[in-house]
């Protein structure tokens, strides 16, 4: 695996994590418990970058 093909990888799973925990804060605030927001939308941030960086490698 090259160092470039590496670095997307880590791209788009920061993405995912970035957005995901964005989404968890706004369902945390809406639903009254930060804390219980926030995981699940790290969980799925994370799928998700995964998911991106599988299918554009």
């Amino acid at each position: 695996m090259s160092a470039a093909n590496d670095q997307k990888k880590r791209k788009y799973i920061g993405m995912g994590l970035c957005f995901g925990v964005a989404i968890g804060c706004a369902i945390g605030v809406a639903i009254g418990n930060l804390a219980l927001g926030i995981g699940p939308g790290i969980g799925i941030g994370v799928g998700i970058g995964a998911l991106m960086a599988k299918r554009h490698s």
